[in-house]
């Protein structure tokens, strides 16, 4: 089975957290991009407290091979890019944090 990312959310209640507009637009561009290349086929949008995901999978049946987050930081607000389990960008920037992604290879089967 895939890796399960475990980001603390908030412990103060909080509102769920969610992608806007705009964000969602960036996200789906990336991903309808690399889903057009045959290198991924599915996600999943997942919202909590304070914890906002865009998962992304090549088989559904498998644990996602990137994850995108967003998380309330005080104040402020911080994405995140993972591979597996490893982190592969931070920052308060969606667009520099989602270059880490794009950069990445990918294996495209036919």
């Amino acid at each position: 089975m895939g890796h399960v990312i475990q980001l603390e959310p908030p412990r103060a209640k909080a509102p769920p957290l969610g992608f806007t507009r705009v964000e969602m637009g960036r996200i789906l561009d990336l991903y309808s991009r690399r889903v057009m290349a045959g290198a991924w086929r599915d996600y999943a949008i997942d919202r909590q407290a304070g914890l906002a995901t865009f998962s992304i999978f090549r088989h559904a049946a498998a644990g996602p091979l990137f994850t995108v987050a967003k998380r309330r930081v005080e104040d402020a607000t911080e994405y995140s890019v993972f591979e597996g389990p490893a982190m592969l960008a931070r920052g308060p920037d969606l667009d520099e944090t989602l270059a880490a992604l794009a950069a990445r290879p990918f294996l495209v089967r036919s």
